[in-house]
């Protein structure tokens, strides 16, 4: 097989094998469990830095499987027949009689793989035929992985239980205009994938599958296993925001179709069942499809949550009081639950926790340094019965804070009353510290007791002396910190 190798991300020797499962992990609830699921069998492999083999797929059986009721599943989605739980396949799948399905098409919008660089994600989209309730798969698309930070998309295909090919003269990046199928031809009994991406490049692979059923045709969003040496598990699911089943083109004709039977049939006018994807440890919802549009597309959006964070003032000065509100949406359940607010600059939240009501939360942020000047404000929701934690930031520029210098000269008492004063300079600003510079102007002279004077509550003041005759302005420049500009005031001497 072809494979998709990653330059050195580690120095750590890393072997990760994605497994796709072949057989979706569906819960209706006629399932009996005496019925073993049948096994998976596409398999991509990732690897850092070293050589590493395949690894055959594993086989699940109905007993790991969580039941599918109202508490972890959406209701009936509109247009499709049934709504049905699974670990690893959200979208829509036809069903029909064995030997029946002969076609399936398919356009996507290669979603983002979300990544960070602790946790190792994954999703893949693809269109294939069987699968759903059989042990064979026919299935071609694009995968992503994250690892150690970064992240890889590729294009793969596969037939029956062989492992997964994937496809190096395909280029696949987030936001590439993806077109795929899979069909069978029953003269040859040769299935052959297609697939095509906006990026460039395409492919096209032939094979027999012996004893495929031919029984259902998908558009899938899939969370895959990983593998690590004999151990496979799900992978954590890559938040990918919303991917969509549609053409980039309005104007062009609809692509999700399948081929059942003598009928060629759009998406929306055949006979579907709309797939989520459950946490198998809490039940909660991973990823949903929408209802079939109109034009027969659809998108399947992650975690059910989505958190936006806008702030009125994206430029604040050092302590002035931001406004900043969490937004927080779900696919099917209205979100309820708590937001927890953080940041990684320094400055204080009127609360730092408040609960979502109406889909959103609201809270004061003032900066009390522009030191970092980028910061992020946080919104972390919290999860509830149905809804994943997400997060979402909004990135602030905090800049210094605008001053103001007021000075004063008064006489000072001494044996020279006309000639000495003392001069005061106040600064107001985000507390000020640092230093005011002292200068004259005007055609007469004078000496200070000082050139400078540190502020002390904001003020700091100086001895003058008159030397020579003239009209003169003292000058008290204040020369700003990290927290204030700098400003200047004068004032005439008597």
């Amino acid at each position: 097989m072809e494979s998709l190798t990653k330059g050195e991300q580690s120095r750590k020797e890393v072997r990760l094998v994605i497994f796709f499962l072949a057989l979706i992990l569906l819960i209706p609830s006629s399932l009996s469990c005496s019925v073993p699921v049948s096994p998976r069998g596409s398999s991509i492999e990732v690897r850092s830095n070293v050589d590493a083999s395949l690894q055959g797929p594993n086989n699940h059986n109905c007993a790991s499987l969580i039941p599918c009721n109202e508490t972890s599943c959406p209701a009936l989605m509109p247009g499709a027949s049934e709504s049905l739980c699974s670990y690893n396949w959200s979208g829509y799948v036809v069903v029909g009689e064995p030997d029946t399905v002969s076609a399936v098409n398919g356009s996507w919008v290669v979603a983002q793989g979300g990544c960070s660089s602790t946790v190792t994600t994954s999703v893949a989209e693809w269109v294939g035929i069987d699968g759903y309730n059989s042990s064979t798969i026919e299935q071609t698309g694009t995968a992503s992985i994250c690892l150690n930070g970064e992240v890889s998309y590729f294009a793969f295909y596969e037939f029956n239980l062989n492992e997964s090919v994937t496809i190096s003269s395909v280029k696949v990046s987030a936001g590439d205009q993806i077109n795929a199928g899979v069909s069978y031809d029953n003269r040859t009994n040769l299935f052959t994938s297609w697939i095509r991406s906006s990026g460039g490049g395409s492919n096209t692979s032939s094979e027999e599958v012996v004893s495929a059923s031919r029984n259902s045709a998908e558009w899938i969003v899939e969370r895959p296993e990983i593998c690590n040496g004999q151990r496979c598990v799900l992978s954590q699911l890559a938040d990918f925001g919303q991917a969509s089943f549609d053409s980039s083109e309005p104007s062009r004709t609809r692509v999700e179709y399948a081929t059942v039977g003598d009928s060629t049939l759009s998406l929306k006018s055949l006979h579907i069942n709309a797939l989520t994807i459950i946490d198998g440890r809490r039940g909660t919802i991973l990823a949903e499809p929408s209802p079939i549009s109109e034009d027969g597309g659809f998108s399947v959006a992650y975690g059910g949550t989505f958190v936006s964070v806008t702030c009125n003032l994206l430029t604040p000065p050092v302590g002035s009081a931001v406004t900043c509100v969490a937004d927080v949406t779900g696919t099917y359940f209205a979100p309820t639950g708590g937001i927890v607010w953080t940041t990684d600059g320094q400055g204080r939240f009127s609360r730092r926790s408040c609960w979502v009501i109406g889909n959103s939360c609201t809270v004061k942020y003032i900066p009390t340094s522009s030191s970092p000047s980028r910061i992020a404000i946080t919104a972390n929701y919290s999860a509830d019965m149905y809804n994943n934690p997400s997060f979402a930031d909004t990135d602030l520029i905090v800049k210094p804070s605008s001053s103001s210098t007021v000075v004063t000269c008064s006489r000072f008492p001494s044996a020279l009353q006309d000639k000495v004063f003392r001069c005061v300079a106040k600064i107001r600003g985000y507390v000020p510290t640092g230093i005011v510079v002292w200068s004259q102007s005007g055609v007469g002279s004078v000496t200070f007791s000082s050139s400078s004077c540190p502020l002390l509550s904001k003020s700091c003041s100086v001895i003058v002396t008159r030397t020579g005759a003239g009209r003169v302005s003292i000058v008290g420049r204040y020369v700003g910190n990290v927290n204030n500009l700098p400003s200047q005031g004068t004032a005439n001497l008597g």
